[in-house]
């Protein structure tokens, strides 16, 4: 977010940042986390702290991967994100806010 917003151009100051609606606020920032942890890109800007060398090609592409590692875990978590709103806001039985489940 804070990458859209430096880069934000616009005479609509009213779409930019996050003042637009989610999706369009949300894509760059999707956008850009993937293309940063894309193997080929993360070896180019990934560099040690202390000695400046950069990322080899290879561990950049193990990196990129153990992004999938646990992604049916966060999978599950939102599931049982989403459940728990569901019931925490649906109304009572019978009325129109009831969600079924």
């Amino acid at each position: 977010h804070a990458v859209h917003a430096l880069l934000a151009r616009t005479r609509f100051q009213h779409l930019s940042g996050c003042r637009g609606p989610l999706d369009f606020v949300e894509c760059p920032a999707l956008l850009f986390e993937e293309f940063a942890w894309d193997g080929r890109v993360l070896g180019r800007w990934a560099t040690h702290r202390r000695t400046g060398e950069r990322l080899s090609p290879a561990t950049a592409r193990r990196l990129a991967a153990s992004r999938r590692l646990f992604a049916a875990y966060d999978a599950a978590t939102q599931l049982l994100y989403a459940r728990a709103d569901l019931a925490l806001h649906r109304g009572p039985p019978g009325s129109p806010e009831e969600v079924e489940a």
